[in-house]
């Protein structure tokens, strides 16, 4: 369902700002366009100074009114006119004033629409000082006379109410749904609205109840194009609606053909149209590169304005585009290749001919830009007219990234059997190959590669490098080494590429961390200037090195990598780029102790890989998210990502399928069923050893200890037979479990700095925890006042961190941070809504984590909270 209430978000300096105008006995009169919220800030004030006593008389002028005389003011006049009208208007408000404790509010919605004998007689009111006047004025508006005359009163300050502010709009937003936005959804809000709440409103109503706007592991991101509601329609037509002729021809240009140059525009429409827009604000002219550029004014005409465009208009408006843009191109023949990119665009779709290797440079230039749903097109559209393997390859390429792995496939079929080359058709089994592996059919995929060996030759390695791959994404971390390695030097780069990414994963996962690492950096070295597109996603390196610099114990540098990637992904047609950079800002910021970042980023990439049918990967996110729910304390949420997750399609075996084990075992042990916590580690443990993933070993074993279930020996493997590996995040989760083990004091300081030295404060926090009880064991009080400290100091730069390590600090008693923190919100008065929206949790979550807290502070109910917390804190 569409959110029903929406909270007030930033805008309490201008509500601050008025009031001390008015209560400096000024007067008042907000002003701005269309949709920021004028009437809502006038609405809050008057809020607040009924509740202080303040008589407020509120008035609200409409179109309906404005032909009758006196209509708003009704409620002071009563059917009085003329003379009579303005003294029974000042008896009205003398007998309020004797109500109230100060001098009456009078406030005025839409000023504007007001008719002249009300304008008269509030204009008087104002004059005398019988009342403040509190206004609002849309902005553009044309006032009647009398209307003026009150505006520019002796006394009237005028208060312009600007658009809002982007993480207001995001923050709005995400409190009225009740759960945080994906990235992306975040950016196209923002984008759309740009600072306008009402707009913000009605796409995200519209959204929702068309749904479009979907919940997702606790986050809220598209499912398909934002669907604006009819109120918004109503409100963008009729801005749009008075334009015709070329002036309307130019609209639709701008609106099929995003940010035109002012030349192009022109020749179609004429000048004075264009001035005429810009005057309106329909359209903006900016000077970019030295040239003027125009664009509309706000996204959303683009949007509307081409939703009512039929398909046969489009078509002549991009054949219009395409024939002015040949009239006015450079006499010598040179242009960019975003130029070409947009000409070759605007003929295909405008349903004129372009040269196939225009199409095809054009699809590679589309490609390169990261809008690979634009490459496909134009890629699939060459490959028909040409036969050629290089444009099937680079729709194949492009498609895939899409998700469309069966099509993919289809036209790689297509080629090899029409292609001769021995290294092209080793490339394209590669190719093909790496499609089944996508969506989790790795048989079929090794079926694909064992074709290859009929045809020997040079091109081998090729193969070769591909089974390396395929043994790392099999998570066969040994095997992929072992393929891998020899091939790192090969002298074609395409060799390299492959084989790179199951050496460096091999060694990322195995135990050799930094050399993975110094080899993804290298590979990359010498590949650059190198088109690698037709067999593989350059992403994939980037993706390596920062699973490299995790591994490493590199944190602070992962997480900047993947944030700038993030931060350059959100808005990029491609889902598989956001895929990939949701997924590292996930699992760095888990890592690093940002629970509520990483769990928002990590069901962004679920979502994302289900979308594009990346089975391993989408459970491999999902894991994780289930995984970071629990440790927030957020239960049931981990339990439903963890069922949804255990549905999907996935091989038997596969890169990090220890997670779903890990996940498992954590959901299990939060509800309190240890014995099962530890059967699922023990399964994490002995597949990862088997397929020699030292760091997935050692996550395992380190999930253990903080779950509390290394006593269990009859249901874990003996980890007395586990030495410390010698990659930075291994050897510091070893010495973890040695401190958990042993319940040396000294162990657990140690194991605390290795995580603090890397920025894993989450892991830190635990250990200085540990760390700090066992001082206090040993008698030792100043070292456990001292790592309590630090503990305190760690958990300070983490997130909702609710796991058991961390769970009985003194400051929180027996409750866990989340649990305190709610019950703190609920024994404030809150209502379990309003928690939620502050917390961006679901309400299911707060009842049940209300649940619980009754339950440890034997208590029956809210009223009960704060006396209990007062005991506990004091304990």
């Amino acid at each position: 369902m569409p959110p029903t209430a929406w909270p007030f978000v930033g805008r309490e300096p201008v509500v601050a700002d008025v009031r001390s105008r008015l209560d400096g006995d000024r007067h008042v009169v907000i002003t701005g366009a269309a949709g920021l919220g004028k009437t809502r800030v006038a609405q809050e004030i008057i809020d607040r100074y009924a509740a202080s006593g303040t008589p407020v008389v509120r008035v609200v002028a409409s179109p309906a009114s404005a032909p009758v005389p006196l209509a708003p003011l009704a409620a002071l006049v009563g059917d009085a006119i003329g003379i009579e009208a303005m003294n029974a208007a000042r008896r009205s408000v003398a007998a309020l004033a004797r109500q109230g404790s100060s001098r009456p509010l009078l406030s005025v919605d839409d000023l504007h629409l007001l008719d002249e004998a009300s304008a008269i007689v509030i204009h008087q009111l104002l004059t005398t000082g019988t009342v403040r006047v509190l206004a609002t004025v849309r902005s553009s508006a044309t006032c009647p006379p009398a209307v003026d005359r009150l505006r520019q009163s002796t006394g009237v300050d005028h208060v312009e109410l600007g658009t809002m502010a982007d993480a207001d709009i995001a923050d709005l937003v995400e409190r009225a749904l009740g759960g945080p936005l994906s990235g992306h959804a975040r950016s196209v809000i923002i984008t759309s609205a740009a600072g306008n709440p009402m707009y913000a409103r009605e796409l995200v109503e519209g959204s929702v109840a068309a749904g479009a706007m979907q919940r997702h592991g606790g986050v809220y991101g598209f499912e398909g194009r934002m669907v604006a509601t009819p109120l918004l329609e109503e409100v963008v037509l009729a801005r749009l609606a008075p334009f015709e002729g070329a002036e309307r021809t130019a609209l639709e240009l701008l609106a099929v053909g995003g940010r035109l140059e002012q030349p192009l525009v022109e020749r179609v429409a004429g000048f004075e149209p264009l001035e005429r827009l810009e005057r309106l604000g329909i359209l903006v002219a900016e000077e970019h590169a030295g040239r003027l550029v125009l664009d509309v004014g706000h996204p959303l005409y683009r949007e509307l304005t081409r939703a009512r465009l039929g398909a046969l208009a489009r078509m002549r408006i991009y054949r219009t585009l395409a024939e002015v843009d040949a009239a006015l191109a450079n006499p010598s023949g040179t242009s960019t290749p975003d130029e070409q990119l947009r000409a070759a665009v605007w003929s295909i779709r405008g349903g004129l001919p372009v040269e196939s290797v225009i199409l095809t440079a054009a699809a590679h230039r589309a490609a390169a830009t990261g809008n690979t749903p634009l490459a496909a097109e134009l890629a699939h559209e060459a490959s028909r007219r040409t036969g050629t393997t290089q444009d099937a390859m680079l729709a194949s390429w492009c498609l895939s990234l899409d998700g469309d792995h069966d099509q993919a496939i289809a036209v790689l079929r297509t080629a090899l059997r029409n292609e001769t080359d021995p290294w092209t058709r080793a490339a394209v089994r590669l190719r093909i190959a790496e499609e089944h592996w996508w969506f989790g059919d790795l048989d079929s995929g090794r079926a694909v590669l064992d074709e290859a060996a009929a045809e020997p030759g040079p091109w081998d390695a090729l193969r070769e490098a591909q089974l390396s791959a395929h043994a790392a994404l099999a998570g066969d971390v040994t095997e992929s080494v072992r393929l891998g390695s020899p091939l790192m030097d090969h002298a074609h780069p395409w060799v390299r590429f492959v084989a790179a990414v199951g050496y460096c994963l091999g060694m990322i996962y195995g135990d050799g961390a930094d050399e993975g690492l110094r080899a993804a950096r290298a590979l990359t070295e010498s590949l650059a200037g190198t088109d690698v597109q037709p067999i593989g996603d350059p992403g994939q390196h980037h993706a390596i090195q920062v699973l490299g610099m995790v591994a490493a114990g590199e944190l602070a540098a992962a997480r900047d990598a993947a944030d700038a990637a993030y931060a350059g992904a959100q808005l990029s047609p491609s889902q598989q780029a956001r895929a990939w950079a949701a997924m590292l800002v996930g699992l760095v910021a888990e890592l690093a102790g940002d629970l509520r970042s990483g769990a928002r980023a990590l069901a962004e990439a679920e979502r994302l890989w289900t979308t594009v049918r990346v089975w391993g990967f989408a459970v491999w996110c999902g894991a994780a998210l289930a995984r970071a729910q629990a440790e927030c304390g957020d239960l049931d949420e981990a339990a439903t990502t963890l069922a949804r997750v255990q549905a999907y399609p996935r091989p038997p075996q596969m890169l990090n399928g220890h997670l779903l084990d890990l996940a498992s075992a954590w959901v299990a042990g939060a509800g309190g069923d240890r014995v099962a916590a530890a059967q699922h580690i023990a399964a994490a443990v002995r597949h990862s050893a088997a397929a020699g993933a030292v760091a997935n070993e050692a996550e395992a074993w380190h999930e253990a200890a903080r779950l509390g279930v290394l006593d269990l020996v009859d249901h874990l493997p003996d980890p007395r037979g586990w030495s410390r590996p010698r990659s930075a995040l291994a050897a510091a989760r070893f010495d973890l479990v040695q401190a958990r083990l042993t319940g040396d004091p000294v162990a657990w300081e140690r194991a605390a700095s290795g995580f603090a030295a890397m920025g894993a404060h989450g892991y830190a926090a635990e250990a200085a925890t540990g760390a700090a009880a066992a001082y206090r064991r040993a008698g030792s009080s100043r070292d456990a006042a001292r790592l309590d400290g630090l503990a305190g100091t760690h958990l300070a730069r983490t997130t909702a961190l609710a796991t058991p390590l961390v769970a009985r600090r003194a400051a929180t008693g027996p409750l866990t941070p989340r649990e305190a923190e709610i019950a703190r919100l609920a024994a404030g008065h809150l209502s379990n809504r309003q928690i939620a929206e502050q917390l961006v949790v679901s309400e299911r979550t707060v009842e049940n984590h209300l649940y619980r807290i009754f339950i440890k502070l034997a208590v029956t109910g809210r009223d009960d909270l704060a006396a209990a917390l007062a005991a506990t804190e004091q304990g």
